[in-house]
C-alpha cells in the first residue's frame, strides 16, 4: 500500500493536473514534496523538483502571487493618493484594500501621521517602531489577534482595531496620548479581557460593541472604576444586551463626563433625570425633568426680556442721534441761508472755502512757514557772503548777529543795483537750466524701469497715461512711444533662466553696494511722492516773493519817513529769528470748532466750542 501523498504525486504527474498544488496550498502534505524528490526515479525527477519549488513558493511569504508591501508598491500608492515621491514628505499613507499580509518596508516613511491599513490580510502588528509621529492608525477588517509592538507610538491618538480577532486588550500602557480606541466586532468574551483599558486613563472614546461579553452587570460596573472620565462609550449589541435593563440610566448616573452613549447623545435633561433616578426612582426622575424644563423656559424668557430691553435702548439711542443730526443740519442750513442773504454769519459759525477743511488749511500754513523760514536762511547766508566781499568798500556792519526780514532784503536789493542785476541774471540762468532739464531727453535707469513697469500695470497698459505719470514723477517729459519701446526691451528675455538664477545667487550676502546715484534718485522720488502739493506750494511762494520784490521800492520810500521797525525776537538785540516773522498771512483765519455739517458738503460751517 502506498501513502496518500505518493498517490497524489502519481496523479499530479499527468499533464495539466493541479491537484497536488491544491493539496499543498491547504497544508495537507507538509514535507511530502521533498520525499517525492528523493524517491522518484527516471522521468519523475523533474516533476519532483518542480513540486519542491511550488511548495516553497506557497509557504514562503515572498510568493509572487501575494501582494507585498514593497517600496515600489508604497511609492505607487502614494502617487495614486496624491502624495509625494519622496517617502519622508508623506504625512498620509493610504494602503487600504491592497491584500497585504505583512507590515514591512515602512522605515523611510518617518513623517507619516495617519496610516490606513484597513481591509487587508494583516495578522500581526510589527515594523512600526520608527513611526514616532503617527497619530492615527486604522487597522480594521484584518486578521490581527493580539495588540503588540506599539510601545514606540507615544504620539498615537486614535487606534482602530474593529473587525479583527482580538480576544484580550493589552499593550496600551505606553501609549500616553491615546484617546480613542475601537474594538468593535472582535472576540472579547468577558470583563477580564477589558482590563487592559484601565492601563490607559487618557482614553475618552471606547467602542466595544458587537462582541461576546456575557456579564452585563460586571460590564456596567467596570467603566466607573476603570475609566471614570470617559466621554463617549459604545457597548451595544453584546451578548448581555438582550437581557440587561436600564443601561443608559445606570451608566449616565455613574459617569459624570459621559456625553455620548451608544447611538445617541446624552442631553442635559436626560442626565438630570438619570441622576434623580439613581436616588429616587422613576418618580424622582420625572419630577427632575419637569423642574429642568421649567428652568429652561424661565431662562429663555429672561434672555428674551433682556433682548427686548437692549433693543429698546438701542432704538432710543438711534432716535436721539437722528434728532441731534437733524438739528445740526437745520442750524447749518439756516446759517448758510443767512450768509447768502446778509453776507454775515451768526455767532458761533465760521465759513470755510469750498472744498477745503481745517486740516488742509493747517497743512498749507505749515508748508508756507517752512518755505519762508528756508528762504530766510538762504537769504541770510547770501547776504553774509556779499557783506564779507564788500566789507572794505561799504563799511556796513555785518548781519551775522541780526535777524533778516523780507523788508530788509527788499531795501538791500533796491540800494545795490549791481547785486540785484547779478541775482536776476543768476535766477534767469537757473530758470534756463530748469527749462533745459525739462526739455532734455529722458534718461532711463533701473529705478525708472521699475516705475515704468508699475505704472503700465496700474494703468492697464495705457502707455499714454503711464508716460504722463512717469514724466510728472521725475520732472522730465517722456513720450508714449519711448515708454512703449522701453517696455518692449524690458519684457524681452536676454538671459536664460539658469543665467538669471546664477546672477541672483548670493546677492543678499555678498552683492555689490548700491549705486549712490540710484539711492539719491530714489530718495528724491520718495520725497516728491510723500509731498504731492510741493510744486503748487513752490509756485505760490515764488509768486509771493515776486510781488514782494516789485513792492520793495515803494516800501523803501515809505520807510524813510517812518521810524525803524523793532527787531524780531523778545529783545532788541536778540538774534533768534521768529519763524512767523514776515510770513505772508493767509487770506482768512481758520477757527477750531465743532463740525456741524456733512464732510462731503461744498460749504463747510464750523460751530465754535
Amino acid at each position: 500500500q502506498q501513502p496518500f501523498w505518493l498517490k497524489a504525486a502519481a496523479v499530479a504527474a499527468e499533464p495539466g493536473t493541479v491537484f497536488l498544488r491544491t493539496i499543498l496550498a491547504n497544508g495537507m502534505c507538509s514535507g511530502g514534496a521533498a520525499e517525492v524528490g528523493f524517491r522518484s526515479e527516471g522521468r519523475n525527477d523533474h516533476f519532483a523538483m518542480c513540486m519542491e519549488n511550488e511548495a516553497e513558493a506557497i509557504t514562503d511569504p515572498t510568493d509572487q502571487g501575494v501582494p507585498r508591501m514593497s517600496l515600489d508598491a508604497l511609492k505607487e500608492a502614494c502617487l495614486r493618493s496624491g502624495g509625494y515621491d519622496a517617502p519622508e514628505l508623506n504625512e498620509l499613507l493610504h494602503l487600504s484594500y491592497k491584500g497585504f499580509r505583512k507590515i514591512e518596508c515602512l522605515q523611510p516613511y518617518t513623517a507619516v501621521c495617519s496610516l490606513f491599513l484597513e481591509c487587508n490580510g494583516i495578522r500581526r502588528l510589527e515594523n512600526l517602531r520608527h513611526m514616532t509621529n503617527l497619530k492615527s492608525l486604522y487597522l480594521q477588517s484584518n486578521c490581527i489577534e493580539r495588540i503588540e509592538n506599539l510601545e514606540a507610538l507615544t504620539s498615537l491618538r486614535l487606534l482602530n482595531l474593529a473587525h479583527n480577532s482580538i480576544s484580550s486588550v493589552e499593550g496600551l500602557a505606553t501609549l500616553t496620548s491615546l484617546e480613542t480606541i475601537n474594538l468593535a466586532a472582535n472576540k472579547l468574551t468577558d470583563v477580564e479581557s477589558l482590563a487592559g483599558l484601565a492601563e490607559r486613563p487618557t482614553l475618552r472614546t471606547v467602542d466595544i460593541s458587537c462582541n461576546y461579553v456575557e456579564d452585563g452587570d460586571g460590564l456596567l460596573e467596570f467603566w466607573p472604576t476603570a475609566l471614570p472620565r470617559i466621554e463617549c462609550l459604545y457597548v451595544h449589541h453584546n451578548s448581555c444586551s438582550r437581557y440587561l435593563k436600564d443601561v443608559r440610566r445606570r451608566l449616565i448616573s455613574k459617569l459624570p463626563k459621559l456625553r455620548w452613549l451608544d447611538e445617541r447623545p446624552v442631553t442635559p435633561v436626560e442626565r438630570v433625570g438619570c441622576e434623580a433616578w439613581a436616588t429616587g426612582g422613576r418618580e424622582a426622575e420625572q419630577a427632575a425633568k419637569v423642574a429642568h424644563w421649567q428652568e429652561e423656559d424661565e431662562a429663555k424668557m429672561r434672555s428674551f426680556e433682556n433682548f427686548k430691553r437692549l433693543q429698546k435702548v438701542t432704538a432710543e439711542r438711534a432716535r436721539i442721534q437722528r434728532e441731534e443730526k437733524a438739528a445740526r443740519e437745520a442750524a447749518r442750513c439756516q446759517a448758510s441761508e443767512e450768509l447768502k442773504d446778509t453776507g454775515a454769519l451768526a455767532d458761533g459759525w465760521v465759513a470755510l472755502p469750498s472744498g477745503q477743511d481745517a486740516c488742509k488749511l493747517a497743512g498749507d500754513a505749515k508748508g508756507a512757514r517752512q518755505k519762508a523760514l528756508r528762504a530766510k536762511v538762504d537769504e541770510f547766508f547770501a547776504s553774509k557772503e556779499e557783506s564779507e566781499k564788500q566789507e572794505n568798500h561799504s563799511g556796513s556792519c555785518t548781519v551775522a548777529t541780526a535777524p533778516v526780514s523780507l523788508l530788509d532784503v527788499a531795501l538791500a536789493e533796491c540800494a545795490k543795483e549791481v547785486v540785484a542785476d547779478d541775482e536776476n541774471l543768476a535766477s534767469c540762468s537757473l530758470a534756463t537750466a530748469d527749462e533745459e532739464d525739462r526739455t532734455a531727453p529722458f534718461q532711463w535707469s533701473s529705478f525708472r524701469d521699475t516705475r515704468l513697469g508699475r505704472l503700465v500695470a496700474e494703468f492697464r497698459y495705457d502707455f499714454g497715461r503711464a508716460a504722463a505719470a512717469l514724466g510728472k514723477e521725475f520732472g522730465n517729459s517722456v513720450t508714449e512711444q519711448e515708454c512703449r519701446n522701453r517696455y518692449r526691451e524690458l519684457i524681452r528675455p536676454n538671459k536664460t533662466r539658469a543665467e538669471m538664477r546664477a546672477d541672483d545667487r548670493g546677492r543678499a550676502k555678498d552683492g555689490p553696494a548700491a549705486d549712490p546715484a540710484m539711492v539719491r534718485e530714489i530718495q528724491e522720488w520718495w520725497l516728491k511722492r510723500s509731498s504731492p502739493s510741493q510744486a503748487s506750494k513752490e509756485a505760490e511762494s515764488t509768486s509771493r516773493w515776486e510781488a514782494a520784490a516789485l513792492a520793495a521800492p515803494e516800501e523803501a520810500a515809505k520807510s524813510q519817513s517812518l521810524p525803524e521797525p523793532a527787531k524780531c525776537g523778545a529783545h532788541p538785540g536778540s538774534c533768534a529769528p521768529d519763524p512767523m516773522c514776515d510770513v505772508p498771512k493767509p487770506e482768512a483765519d481758520v477757527m477750531q470748532g465743532k463740525l456741524a455739517s456733512d464732510k462731503h458738503s461744498n460749504l463747510g460751517l464750523f460751530e465754535l466750542d
